[in-house]
């Protein structure tokens, strides 16, 4: 088999387990923790963002900065794309002056 059809099937099999929430019914998903998925999300991403800090120090404010909204904006319940538009938001600002 070409090394490009292993690539292109292993990128279409990463796709649909991504994609999965979006397009299968609520039926097939029939454990509870998943609905904590989108915290679980948004704290591995923030966590591992702070870990490997390597910028300067304006950039390592608005990484710890950003983080922590992120993470309230999460308690909070707040759509998952809104979370990452705000953290988006308050590192771009912070990094910007």
């Amino acid at each position: 088999m070409n090394i490009w059809w292993v690539i292109f099937l292993a990128g279409i099999g990463t796709y649909l387990m991504r994609s999965a929430g979006v397009w299968l019914p609520p039926q097939f998903f029939q454990a509870r923790w998943l609905n904590h998925l989108p915290l679980a999300v948004i704290l591995v991403l923030t966590i591992s963002s702070m870990v490997s800090l390597s910028g300067s120090t304006i950039e390592t404010l608005a990484t710890v900065t950003a983080g922590v909204v992120v993470a309230i904006a999460s308690f909070k319940k707040v759509p998952l794309i809104f979370c990452v538009a705000i953290g988006c938001g308050v590192w771009g600002a912070i990094v910007s002056f």
